[in-house]
């Protein structure tokens, strides 16, 4: 039988010295035993008595069937007082009610275990004897918690969805709807929450200085997220800093999963900093701000799946445009990507071909301007990167346009090169 942590660790503490000269010595009816010594405490039957050798103190009461720690465990503190109590199954676990104590004798824990798995009602309480949680466990996960402040307040709180013991009925709303307040160790408000039959309908957070932290609220069957920050004002008031609306389910207020219908974001200014829509729970519709309000991108998605497409349009800080393209479902490029100079002329034209297979794909034309707006460059972009230029010469003062035949000559190929014609 392999040893539980409890017995382990009186078994060290019989053999290790608690001082110079102190040493635990343990028997039975009397008699002197070794819990150490396997052979020793074989066939024994009975309570198993340690205690401190100088102070006579007693510090372990283990119940032996046959050599087997089965039954009752009891262990106590340096000064002999009763610390915690249990009972344990032939595999060592704990079996049936566990209790736990504070030195002053209070009684510290209160919980019931089926082969070592704490299950159902638990409690858990201050030195002073007050409530300092409740909890009540099911396939080992606490479907009720509700925590308090040594002054008896409300510190946090977990409804379900039925009541299940005779302390929930009231903070959870299963008389009625109500609002609970929770409060901090040091008496400061942190929430308000309104639950109706254990669901919970809107909750407010707050900070320490009292001001807003966050809220959740129900819009119109939509969970809404928003929290605040008071950072960056003058004041100190709360700034509305995101805001979240998810898509209509059954999942609690408090949940964080979900698909988003919604969500908004501003900087500690208050200036909006960013805006998305979410169709099935994929961004549509993305737009961003500079901090002096001015647009700084927009994007926006057609189509599905394969077949869609992404705009993207990004400004400069004075509201014009900066740069445009389009993306694939595969993020590559696709059509015409446009770059603009700071004064709002077209800078670089960039065509796209054909995506392939895996979505890729590659530039076949790129035309270029200066400031002035007059074109400079216009090229074909072969397959291996290398371009092949056309060169738009203007004719010199005095001399007529260029014929049809000049203009064949111009672009007429020469070793993969267009000749320049100098006048």
């Amino acid at each position: 039988m392999k040893p539980d942590s409890f017995t382990v660790m009186a078994l060290l503490f019989c053999a290790v010295p608690i001082s110079a000269s102190a040493l635990i010595r343990c028997e039975m009816d009397g008699k002197p035993v070794n819990p150490s010594n396997g052979f020793e405490r074989a066939k024994l039957t009975g309570m198993l008595r340690c205690k401190d050798e100088d102070t006579g103190k007693l510090q372990r009461e283990q119940e032996l069937r046959d050599g087997k720690y089965i039954g009752l465990h009891r262990t106590f503190d340096r000064d002999g007082k009763l610390a915690g109590e249990r009972s344990v199954n032939d595999r060592g676990n704990t079996q049936g009610v566990e209790k736990q104590f504070w030195p002053n004798g209070q009684l510290k824990s209160e919980s019931t275990a089926d082969n070592g798995q704490t299950q159902g009602l638990s409690r858990r309480y201050f030195e002073n004897g007050n409530i300092e949680r409740i909890s009540f466990i099911q396939e080992r996960r606490a479907v009720v918690e509700l925590s308090f402040n040594p002054d008896g307040s409300y510190a946090d709180l977990r409804c379900p969805p039925a009541s299940l013991i005779a302390e929930d009925r009231k903070p959870c709303g299963f008389n009625g709807k109500t609002e609970t307040v929770l409060f901090t160790s040091k008496g400061k408000r942190r929430a308000v929450q309104t639950l109706d039959q254990g669901k919970l309908l809107l909750a407010t957070t707050y900070a320490d200085d009292g001001s807003v932290s966050s809220e959740l609220s129900f819009d119109q069957g939509r969970r809404r997220h928003r929290s605040y920050s008071a950072q960056g004002t003058a004041d100190g008031k709360s700034v509305l800093r995101e805001d979240r609306i998810y898509e209509t389910g059954d999942l609690p207020l408090n949940a964080t999963a979900g698909r988003l219908q919604s969500s908004k974001l501003w900087a500690a200014s208050g200036q909006m900093a960013e805006s998305v829509v979410y169709v099935e729970g994929k961004p549509t519709l993305t737009e961003r701000w500079y901090l002096n309000g001015a647009v700084k991108e927009k994007s926006s998605v057609t189509g599905s799946g394969i077949t869609a497409s992404t705009l993207q349009e990004k400004f400069t800080d004075d509201g014009k445009i900066a740069s445009r393209e389009t993306l694939n479902s595969s993020a590559a490029t696709i059509g015409t990507q446009q770059i603009f100079y700071s004064n709002g002329k077209l800078r670089v034209e960039t065509t796209y071909g054909d995506s392939d297979a895996r979505g890729r794909t590659r530039i076949i034309y790129r035309r270029e301007w200066d400031e002035s707006g007059k074109l400079t460059a216009d090229d074909e972009v072969l397959e291996d990167g290398s371009r092949r230029r056309k060169l738009y010469a203007a004719p010199t003062a005095g001399r007529a346009p260029f014929s049809a035949t000049d203009q064949r000559l111009l672009h007429r190929p020469h070793a993969n090169r267009y000749v320049r014609i100098h006048w």
